[in-house]
């Protein structure tokens, strides 16, 4: 070994950084458990007042201030976060005097010896982190759940230090911004608009927000709301608005009389963004949404607009379930979306009376839980979190979709009304605070005597579904859970329907044991039905007699929960090997002719595109698509319903691949053939794309034409974005995939997602396949640098398509060469496969 000399002066630096080091405790990157707890325990009253200079131009940096006000009850050494360049701190100053920047490892250190007992204040002037500022050409906006407020500017950025903020913006003259808190100033100095905001409190730091641009606004005609949006489609804005606006009104008033608690906050904007990461995020007084999610097109089908409703209610519940009360710690963030989806279903009910809500929640619900639970990255929903810096790989189905039926179940076991009374208490005891799962359980015991210890332990501590098989002995049928371990037996209600040679009969069993028996009163029964209205959670298993039976008879089922359960069933059976896909495309078919409910006819629109590129051989396919093609369009043909005509337009779309089928989505583009339902720009856009995935003659002129008729700049970049992974030469598609290696160009997520399932569509999965490896090694980075649902969605875009050995077996490869894959990561690569490796296994058994 070399031993150099060292300068006196750096020789003095190393030394006194390495004496500095050795005397403070250090945090790890991101907030540690330990960290938050200590934090915790000793800072409160945190108040921020926050200014950011807000330049035209997008290349330009922002400069930033922020005072920092709190108490400490004991004055020691504290951590702010700042996860930005540490060279983007500019000065520090603690309670008026100037001192050294220590920035390691994503922390602002600053030092107990400048620091009181009592009230301290921490002034930094920096350049605003853009991780999370979603800059685009003439607007941006924040995006700070989970743990990216520290990636703006410095912070405690951890959920249970709720706090209050005082915002200040310098921006362009002719923007707009919103907040938490409405504008208490606004006035011009040149060519810069000077924007400050009302205090608002009570906020994690996650919940804090505010978008600029160049924004549109729109204030409802009592007033109390104000809607910020991109759209420059005048008619489309005032045809949706109306709506928009009273879905609002009505989710606050319903849930004001459910909780009896008013509205938590001073008021309540919205904000609509083209390229918004999720459907909506719920900032107290200022939600945001992905633009399309709530501009519908005129002829949106009944689905559509059942999830717009859902998604505005859902987001109002979260004022009281996840901002009232939120979460102490991110490894109860499906606290706060359980009830945000559970008093959704609920609440969209009164304003949509012609639909069986029922069966919504059914169909909403139960596929995406089982999408999960049936892989080998299934996992609680409750889950384990060290530091706040993975919380990101908490969220999925579980949270969102399994999360709710468990809580349902929860009501069915207390009561409706003790369920109720349990919430209420939840919400007063724990109101503008904090609280976790257990807080819950102690308010719900309140108002039963209902032992919930196994409820708890089965459902949300432990993973998976149960798997229950059962027998007929004589006048007995005997129910086993098959899969239990460790005497779990998941405690619920279900259904089963048995029919003999009389009118069917329907028993309501409960799971109480591993095994369980039910007795009839005659000995003749010619098929058994379990799970019969689907609200039972597992895999019901179904004997062979009783697979035939039933699907012979699934489109003459009248009653549509059973019907929607029937076909849920049988979907169970295909991926478990035990019926042949052709011979449930069979019953798909017939059900996409004759079937009248909007929700059960979306479900069989997916599972056909399902068994029609993911599990059928393509010689049968090719069989098989000239019938499905007929049997689709002459339904849309034939169909009144415009909602129904539109969901079987999307299908027909994704399926077609014959010349007459090709030939007349050309005509239906360019405009020779109306197909009875009135179209967007939007949906000229997804005709274009389809025909060019299909290598049809003149694809590139095709897209150069429909580039050019889009009117709305914001769907014209994003076109432009993808254009390349639509393209038929392979090269232009592999640099579109160069491209998204690269963070820099991953920050418009939903484009990126969007060219992914494009480069991986079943059409080009032969080649695409080669880009598995990379997408996989590109994994790890993806969950730094991405947003929360960003990961799953890279996977799923990625595998969703693929059914070959070959695919199969670069996903192997990729699990034996990465062995320390983190868990969190691994069980979404599990997740997200699952479908491929049950494709390739089903096609490769006939």
């Amino acid at each position: 070994m070399m031993i150099k000399f060292l300068p006196r002066t750096v020789l003095f630096t190393f030394l006194s950084l390495f004496i500095l080091s050795c005397s403070k405790d250090i945090p790890e990157q991101g907030v540690s458990e330990s960290l938050a707890l200590n934090r915790k325990e000793n800072i409160s009253e945190v108040i921020y007042e926050l200014d950011f200079k807000i330049p035209e131009s997008r290349e330009d940096s922002i400069p930033a201030s922020a005072l920092i006000s709190f108490n400490l009850k004991v004055a020691k050494d504290i951590a702010l976060d700042f996860t930005a360049d540490a060279a983007q701190i500019l000065s520090v100053a603690v309670n008026d005097q100037v001192v050294s920047r220590d920035v390691r490892n994503g922390h602002i250190l600053i030092s107990e010896s400048d620091l009181q007992q009592g009230l301290n204040k921490v002034q930094i002037e920096f350049l605003a982190g853009e991780g999370s500022l979603n800059r685009n050409p003439d607007f941006l906006y924040t995006l700070l759940v989970p743990d990216r407020t520290s990636d703006c500017f410095p912070s405690f950025d951890q959920p249970d230090l709720k706090a209050s903020f005082r915002l200040s913006l310098s921006v362009p003259a002719h923007w707009n911004a919103v907040s938490n808190g409405a504008i208490r100033s606004d006035s011009l100095t040149g060519n810069r608009r000077n924007i400050r905001f009302n205090q608002a409190d009570h906020l994690s730091t996650y919940q804090f927000a505010f978008a600029a641009g160049v924004l549109r606004k729109l204030t409802s005609d009592d007033g109390s709301m104000t809607m910020y949006y991109r759209e420059n489609d005048s008619l489309k804005v005032h045809s949706n608005a109306p709506e928009i606006f009273e879905l609002h009104q009505k989710a606050l008033k319903w849930m004001q009389e459910y909780t009896g608690i008013a509205y938590p906050y001073t008021k309540l904007d919205f904000a609509l963004l083209p390229p918004f990461q999720y459907g909506g995020m719920e900032h107290p007084g200022s939600i945001f949404y992905k633009e399309s999610s709530l501009m519908l097109d005129p002829a949106a089908s009944v689905n559509e607009l059942l999830s717009r409703a859902s998604l505005i209610s859902h987001e109002v519940a979260h004022m009281w379930f996840g901002n009232l009360v939120t979460m102490k710690w991110f490894n109860d963030v499906w606290l706060k979306e359980v009830f945000a989806n559970f008093m959704a279903a609920r609440m969209v009910n009164p304003d949509f009376p012609q639909i069986n809500h029922r069966l919504r929640f059914l169909l909403s619900h139960y596929p995406s839980a089982y999408e999960i639970d049936r892989s080998d990255g299934a996992h609680p929903v409750q889950q384990p979190l060290q530091n706040l810096q993975l919380a990101g790989t908490i969220y999925g189905a579980i949270i969102y979709q399994k999360a709710p039926i468990m809580m349902r179940n929860l009501e069915g076991v207390m009561g409706e009304e003790a369920f109720r009374n349990g919430l209420k208490d939840y919400l007063n005891t724990y109101r503008y605070g904090n609280a976790g799962w257990d807080d819950l359980i102690r308010s719900l015991e309140k108002f039963t005597d209902q032992d919930l210890e196994q409820w708890n332990r089965d459902w949300i501590k432990r993973p998976g579904r149960p798997e229950i098989a059962y027998r007929k002995e004589k006048e007995k049928i005997t129910f086993e859970v098959v899969n239990d371990t460790g005497r779990m037996f998941w405690p619920q209600h279900f259904s089963v329907m048995v029919t003999g040679n009389n009118t069917p009969e329907t028993f309501t069993l409960k799971t109480e044991k591993e095994a369980f028996e039910m007795t009839l009163n005659e000995p003749v029964r010619k098929f058994i039905f379990p799970n019969s209205d689907g609200s039972g959670y597992g895999y019901f298993r179904l004997n062979e007699e009783d697979i035939k039976q039933l699907l012979s008879a699934v489109n003459m089922v009248s009653d549509a929960e059973q019907r929607a359960a029937a076909f849920m069933s049988l979907w169970e059976e295909v991926l478990n090997g035990q019926l042949p896909p052709d011979q449930m495309l069979s019953a798909l078919k017939t059900g996409l002719a004759v079937e009248k409910d909007p929700l059960i006819l979306d479900y069989l629109s997916a599972r056909t595109g399902d068994v029609y590129w993911k599990l059928l051989n393509t010689d049968i396919r090719n069989r098989q698509s000239e019938e499905l093609e007929k049997i689709v369009w002459s339904r849309i043909s034939g169909e009144a319903d415009i909602s129904l005509k539109r969901t079987l337009f999307s299908l027909y779309r994704f399926i077609v691949v014959t010349e007459n089928g090709i030939h007349r989505l050309m005509n239906i583009w360019s405009g020779r053939l109306d197909p009875g339902i009135r179209l967007s720009e939007n949906d000229f856009i997804q005709i274009a794309s389809a025909l060019a995935l299909r290598d049809i003659p003149g694809a590139d002129s095709v897209l150069t034409i429909q580039l050019a008729r889009i009117k709305n700049p914001d769907r014209k970049s994003q076109m432009e974005f993808t254009l390349a992974a639509l393209s038929a030469d392979t090269s232009l598609r592999h640099s579109f995939f160069k491209r998204i290696s690269s963070a820099e160009e991953r920050v418009r997520e939903p484009w990126v997602l969007e060219g992914l399932r494009y480069l991986h569509h079943p059409l080009r999965t032969d080649e695409s396949v080669r880009l598995i490896k990379p997408s996989l090694r590109l994994l790890e980075e993806v969950q730094q640098t991405g947003d929360i649902f960003f990961p799953k969605g890279w996977l799923d875009a990625t595998f969703a398509n693929h059914h070959s050995s070959e695919a199969v077996e670069a996903l192997s490869d990729y699990l034996k060469l990465n062995p320390e894959l983190p868990d969190y990561l691994r069980r979404k690569v599990l997740q997200s496969s699952d479908m491929m490796k049950r494709s390739n296994k089903i096609r490769n058994e006939k």
